[in-house]
């Protein structure tokens, strides 16, 4: 549409730059402005290695606790 020539490519061809040019701004700021920002306000070090992440911990048991079946007694 911006390349083209034909019949009515002038009124179409503004639209077309405007779109790439939106598309290409966009790209822009959200892969190299706003990872940026982030950093700024984050106080995140990009060089800094990330810490392991912490082990979990095994989930405490409960005591152990006696099953005792209830038996149903015949009435007299």
């Amino acid at each position: 549409m911006a390349l083209s020539h034909g019949i009515g490519s002038e009124t179409q061809r503004p639209l077309a730059v405007v779109i790439i040019a939106g598309l290409i701004s966009a790209t822009l700021l959200t892969l190299l402005v706003l990872p940026a920002i982030y950093v700024l306000f984050a106080g995140v070090d990009p060089n800094e290695k990330t810490p392991a992440a912490p082990q979990p911990q095994p989930a405490p048991t409960a005591p152990a606790v006696p099953v005792v079946p209830v038996v149903p007694t015949p009435a007299a």
